[in-house]
């Protein structure tokens, strides 16, 4: 597999890099993955992951395409749009 390499590109407040931190988090949640289990599975390390969730940084398509694989899901699903709070209430 070739090698990619690591852009950190400082996060801005996008609605694209909130839909992957909340799609991230839920799936993490789902499969009760830690940050270090989803470091060590990406080659990202735990410290990437947890500034990615924090909000520190927006990963690049590449690293989307890599979670999502580490997931078994398409990347589209990790930037699926954030239920409303009216549609998740009973």
């Amino acid at each position: 597999m070739p090698s990619i390499t690591r852009k950190f590109v400082w996060s801005g407040h996008s609605e694209v890099a909130e839909r992957f931190r909340y799609n991230l988090k839920e799936l993490m949640v789902e499969r009760k993955m830690t940050q270090v289990e989803l470091g060590r599975l990406t080659r990202l390390g735990h410290t990437y992951v947890n500034y990615v969730l924090k909000g520190k940084l927006t990963p690049g398509l590449a690293i989307v395409d890599r979670v999502a694989k580490v997931f078994g899901v398409p990347p589209l699903r990790l930037l699926e749009k954030i239920p409303s709070k009216s549609s998740v209430l009973p």
